[in-house]
């Protein structure tokens, strides 16, 4: 548990344990899911990777802010590998949390993402890559997000599953 935070949760694998840096991953829960729940459930992927994972409850930004704050003071966090990944209807406030802050976060992923693309976007921040998953069912106007952030030279990642919602 973090200390600035109650209910938000990390967890730091073996091999980022002391000095060594490792890349910090910020999932956002969905549909009601709780920071246990969500570090139960990614645990063994990070652990594997060597990922620091930080599960919130809630995704609020000044929530957020404290809690990285503090995960960059307590752990040997690598300051140019923080990923922001948000599923469901934290899909997207993982998008607007990471390009309002793109000197913060290297990479941004929206995981059956419910909200339109966001605008305000730093042209000139061109090294953040862009993860956007999407089931067949939910792919409204997904093609053409991607377009644009590929057209302003942003690396995009785009992925269609053959699903319905992420849950489904």
């Amino acid at each position: 548990p973090l200390d600035s935070v109650p209910g938000m949760l990390v967890s730091v694998p073996p091999q980022c344990v002391g000095a060594h840096r490792c890349p910090l991953l910020i999932q956002l829960p969905g549909s009601g899911i709780s920071a246990k729940e969500m570090t139960d459930w990614l645990r063994p992927a990070t652990d594997k990777y060597g990922l620091i994972l930080l599960a919130p409850t809630q995704y609020q930004a000044r929530l957020i802010d404290m809690a990285l704050q503090e995960a960059l003071q307590r752990f040997a966090v690598d300051p140019e590998k923080i990923a922001i990944v948000g599923r469901c209807a934290s899909g997207a406030a993982a998008i607007d949390l990471g390009i309002n802050n793109l000197s913060i976060f290297s990479r941004i992923g929206a995981i059956s993402r419910t909200d339109p693309f966001p605008d305000g976007m730093d042209p000139e921040n061109k090294t953040v890559e862009f993860f956007i998953d999407d089931g067949y069912l939910e792919s409204k106007g997904e093609f053409q997000v991607v377009q644009a952030l590929r057209a302003q030279g942003h690396p995009v990642k785009q992925m269609l599953a053959l699903r319905g919602h992420e849950h489904q």
